[in-house]
């Protein structure tokens, strides 16, 4: 139909969010390729997932390896079975009806890695990104919702793994751009998505949106961001820091779990600051 599949990450999801995002997909998509990564309800996805009237694969860990090392197993599944392009989703992402015929729009872009679209977060009234004309390259996208070049997503060695989580995505649109290959944002509304449980605050007169994560999340967050940046030459490393800083002070001011956090973040700043930049193969 299309010589597109949707990959979808799996964790421990809720199988009513779950629903709407497979009854929004399925039908724009040849196949649907899931990988669970290590789900306690796993038994459950399972039944479900055999009572859908959809073409399916579902791929099983028994541990969960990272958002990462995920994408990476669902490019491989979709290039065995002769697809060229995969929609990558998170588990809890409801995209629009039309959103895979707006993006065939675009498909013959020069140097295309990769498409995104204009969304909307759940916890938050406005638009995430600006539209401004039909199609425009970006620096950067969140993963979900973006139709990856699965060749130049091979060329670059795929996702880092070793960042295991937060700033994958971004990682992914800088080691694209390094290697020749563009990512692109069309002006459509394409999906529902929901990054944290964002709340917002007024300080000093501004508008602050808190993502109000985990502290595991705030542990890769720092530490992949400092690598991250490092990786890139995005800041020096004093900028870096500062930027980190002012996170912390979020966190001080408005989340809960204060001290866990704390610790976190400076752990994450640590071990960010020893990694070595070096970007591996995964395809190999």
């Amino acid at each position: 139909m299309n010589n597109i599949v949707a990959g979808i990450v799996l964790y421990n999801p809720d199988l009513q969010r779950l629903d709407k995002n497979i009854n929004a997909v399925f039908f724009q998509v040849d196949k649907i390729i899931f990988y669970d990564n290590g789900s306690k309800n796993i038994k459950q996805i399972s039944s479900y997932l055999d009572q859908k009237n959809i073409n399916y694969e579902l791929i099983t860990s028994e541990e969960n390896l990272g958002i990462a090392h995920a994408l990476n197993e669902l490019c491989k599944s979709a290039e065995a079975y002769g697809y060229k392009w995969i929609l990558t989703l998170d588990q809890d992402t409801v995209i629009s009806d039309k959103l895979i015929k707006n993006y065939k729009n675009y498909l013959t872009l020069p140097n295309l890695g990769q498409l995104s679209c204009v969304y909307k977060d759940r916890n938050s009234a406005e638009l995430k990104d600006e539209i401004d004309s039909n199609v425009v390259e970006v620096k950067e996208c969140i993963t979900s919702g973006a139709l990856l070049n699965i060749n130049a997503a091979k060329v670059i060695g795929g996702f880092d793994e070793n960042m295991f989580i937060d700033y994958v995505d971004f990682d992914l649109c800088y080691a694209l751009r390094n290697n020749g290959y563009k990512t692109y944002r069309i002006s459509y509304i394409g999906m529902l998505h929901e990054i944290g449980h964002i709340t917002s605050h007024n300080f000093l007169g501004k508008k602050v949106e808190i993502f109000n994560q985990s502290v595991f999340r705030h542990y890769y967050r720092c530490r992949n961001f400092i690598l991250f940046t490092k990786r890139y030459k995005l800041y020096t490393k004093k900028r870096a820091i500062f930027i980190q800083f002012k996170t912390w002070i979020k966190v001080l001011l408005y989340e809960n779990n204060k001290v866990s956090k704390t610790k976190a973040m400076f752990k994450g700043l640590r071990d960010g600051l020893k990694m070595d930049v070096v970007r591996r193969n995964y395809f190999n």
